[in-house]
C-alpha cells in the first residue's frame, strides 16, 4: 500500500533526528497522530494541554541537543501552542509543528474574505509567521517539497518550523515525495560573515591596549566552541561570565569561571563588569534582563567586541551601544579557534593585583546582604544534586533565587524559558526532558507559576520527574513591583487582598491526586527530606513553604 503524506513526513522527520512529538489530539491531526504513533523509530506524547507541548520541546532540546515536534489541531489546538511556540522562538530553540487544517473543500475562508468556513478554521500560518522561521500552508505538491526540504535541513534551525497541513492531504496516499538532496542548506541570517583572520587581528588590537578584559558567553556558545574559549582563556588568564542560559557551562571549581551576571546575579560577576576595559561577548543577547535599561551604565568603562551570526542582532547593539561597540557577524565555534590558535600571548599582565577564586570560597561574600530562605533552601538543593541532574526552573521570585542559587554553589545545568519568561514552564520542560532520555530530572517551582501546568503531573509521575515548589502564596514577583510601583496593592497576586484575591489551591494536594508521593515542609525541615526528595528512580514532590513577604534582592548592576 501506497504510504500517506503523514507517514512519509513522520519518515522523513525520524530521518533528520526528530524521533519525540508532543501534543493533543484532534479531528484535523489525527493522521499525523496516527503517523507518529505507529511509526517504529517516532514516539507521541499525549500531553493535556497544547501550551506544554512546546514546552516539553523546549525542554526536551535544552536537555538533549536534538529538535522535538508538536502536532496540533486547528483553531485552539493551534493556539493553546502560540506560548510554547513563542519560547522556542525567543530562545532559537528549534522545533517542528505540524498543525492540522480543515479539508481543502473547507478551507474556504480566505476566498469568501469571511473569519471562518470550516470548523475551527483558522489562518494558522500567518499567524505563526510571526514567531516561526519558515511557515507554510502545505496544500499539494510544490508546498509538500518545500516542507520535505526544510525537513532534511533542520540543521539550521533556530526557532520554529510550522507546517499547516490539510486534512484530506494528511490521509491522501503519495508516492514518494521529491526534496532537495542533503547538501542544499536553508538560508542563514549570517550575510557579511567576517573571517576568523579579521576577528584576530581587531580583537587582538584591543587585547593589547587592554589591562582587564573579560569573555562573556551567552546560549549562543555550544559546549564544543566554549572548549576552545575556555583553553584560550587559562592560557591568557582571562576571567569568563555566563549569562544565565550559559549557565551550563560554568564550572564554579574553575577560578577563572567568575559566575553570572545580569540585573538579578549580584556578585563577583556584575562587580567585575564595573571595572571591565574590554568585554569579549560571544553568543550573548545583551537584554535589558543582562544590561538593565540604562545602556552606558553596563560594564561603563569597558569597548565591548560583540560577535554574533544573526546580522539582525548586531544591529541592535550596534544601536543600543553606539560607539564602544565593535560588531563582528560570525559563526562562534570558528572564532573560538581562531582565538586560541592565532593568538600568541602576549605576556600581558592581565587584571594585577586581581586574585581568582572558586565557588567554594565566596559563599560569605553574599550571604549577609542577598540570601535569605528563598536562595538559601535552593543552594542547599542545587548543591546536593548529581552533576548529572538537569534543573529547570520556572518564572517569577523563583528564577532569580535559583540562578542566584546556582551562583553561589557547584550547581547542575540549569535551564528556563530565558527570554520569554513564561509561567508555567519548568513543569512540562522537565517532562520533556525525561522523555528525551534523562534519568535525573528536577522541576523547580513557585506555587502561582506550578498551577499554570500541573495538569502534567500525571506525566512527570511516570517520567520519575522530580517537581520543587517554593509556595510564597501567589505571585511574589508582581507583589515586589506592586510594592515598588503600586503602593503594595496585591489585586490578582495575592490569596488575601480583599477585592480581587487569587483564589485558594493545594499544590501538594493536585500532586497527592495525581498519585506521586509528596510532602510538605519548612525551610529548616530540607536537610532532612533531601534524601528522601532525590531518591533515584522515583517521582516526588517536595513543597516548601517560604515567607510570602521575601523578596529578590541585589536587584541591578
Amino acid at each position: 500500500m501506497m504510504p500517506s503524506v503523514a507517514e512519509q513526513l513522520i519518515d522523513q522527520l525520524a530521518a533528520s533526528g526528530v524521533r519525540d512529538f508532543f501534543g493533543v489530539q484532534g479531528g484535523a491531526c489525527a493522521h499525523l497522530i496516527r503517523a507518529s504513533s505507529l511509526n517504529e523509530t517516532t514516539s507521541f506524547t499525549p500531553v493535556l494541554n497544547e501550551q506544554a507541548a512546546g514546552l516539553c520541546a523546549h525542554g526536551y532540546f535544552k536537555a538533549t541537543g536534538r529538535p522535538a515536534g508538536a502536532i496540533v489541531t486547528t483553531g485552539p489546538g493551534f493556539s493553546n501552542l502560540v506560548t510554547g511556540m513563542l519560547a522556542c522562538y525567543v530562545d532559537r530553540v528549534p522545533l517542528v509543528v505540524l498543525c492540522g487544517q480543515v479539508s481543502s473543500g473547507l478551507n474556504l475562508a480566505s476566498q469568501f474574505g469571511t473569519r471562518m468556513y470550516g470548523f475551527q478554521e483558522i489562518d494558522h500560518s500567518s499567524i505563526a509567521a510571526h514567531f516561526s522561521e519558515y511557515s507554510i500552508r502545505v496544500t499539494g505538491s510544490a508546498t509538500l517539497a518545500k516542507a520535505m526540504h526544510l525537513i532534511t535541513n533542520l540543521e539550521v534551525l533556530q526557532g520554529p518550523l510550522f507546517l499547516e497541513i490539510q486534512d484530506d492531504l494528511q490521509r491522501a496516499p503519495c508516492p514518494a515525495i521529491e526534496s532537495c538532496t542533503k547538501g542544499t542548506r536553508m538560508e542563514t541570517l549570517s550575510e557579511g560573515v567576517t573571517t576568523p583572520e579579521e576577528v584576530i587581528e581587531s580583537t587582538l588590537e584591543l587585547l593589547q591596549s587592554s589591562t582587564r578584559p573579560v569573555l562573556v558567553v551567552g546560549a549562543g556558545v555550544t559546549r564544543t566552541s566554549f572548549e576552545f574559549l575556555d583553553e584560550w582563556t587559562a592560557k591568557e588568564k582571562i576571567p569568563t561570565l555566563f549569562s544565565w542560559g550559559a549557565q551550563h557551562l560554568f564550572d564554579g571549581k574553575i577560578p577563572l569561571h567568575q559566575g553570572l551576571f545580569g540585573t538579578h546575579s549580584p556578585g563577583r560577576g556584575n562587580e567585575l563588569l564595573r571595572h571591565a576595559d574590554l568585554l569579549i561577548c560571544m553568543g550573548v543577547g545583551l537584554l535589558q534582563h543582562q544590561v538593565g535599561k540604562e545602556f552606558p551604565l553596563f560594564a561603563p568603562e569597558a569597548t565591548i567586541v560583540y560577535i554574533n551570526s544573526d546580522s539582525f542582532e548586531c544591529a541592535r547593539i550596534s544601536h543600543d551601544f553606539s560607539s564602544r561597540a565593535n560588531i563582528i557577524v560570525s559563526d562562534c565555534l570558528p572564532v573560538a579557534k581562531a582565538l586560541l590558535k592565532f593568538h600568541e600571548s602576549q605576556k600581558i599582565d592581565y587584571w594585577p593585583d586581581h586574585d581568582w577564586y572558586s565557588v567554594d570560597n565566596i559563599i560569605s561574600e553574599l550571604l549577609t546582604q542577598h540570601v535569605h530562605e528563598g536562595v538559601s533552601v535552593l543552594m542547599e538543593l542545587l548543591g546536593s544534586c548529581s552533576s548529572e541532574t538537569v534543573v529547570f526552573s520556572d518564572a517569577g521570585q523563583t528564577l532569580s533565587w535559583t540562578y542566584q542559587a546556582a551562583n553561589l554553589v557547584n550547581a547542575p545545568a540549569v535551564f528556563s524559558s530565558f527570554n520569554l519568561h513564561t509561567m508555567g514552564y519548568a513543569l512540562p520542560a522537565a517532562v520533556g526532558a525525561a522523555q528525551g532520555g534523562q534519568t535525573s530530572v528536577i522541576s523547580i517551582n513557585g506555587d502561582g507559576g506550578l498551577m499554570m501546568n500541573s495538569q502534567e503531573f500525571p506525566h512527570a509521575r511516570n517520567r520519575n520527574v522530580k517537581t520543587f515548589v517554593l509556595d510564597n502564596q501567589g505571585y511574589g514577583i508582581i507583589r515586589q513591583t506592586q510594592d515598588d510601583f503600586l503602593g503594595g496593592d496585591y489585586s490578582g497576586s495575592s490569596p488575601f487582598h480583599p477585592r480581587s484575591p487569587l483564589p485558594e489551591y493545594d499544590v501538594l494536594a493536585l500532586s497527592v491526586a495525581c498519585g506521586i508521593p509528596s510532602r510538605r515542609i519548612q525551610p529548616d525541615e530540607l536537610t532532612e527530606n533531601l534524601t528522601w526528595f532525590l531518591t533515584e528512580g522515583e517521582p516526588r514532590t517536595l513543597v516548601v513553604d517560604i515567607d510570602p513577604t521575601l523578596k529578590v534582592l541585589g536587584v541591578g548592576l
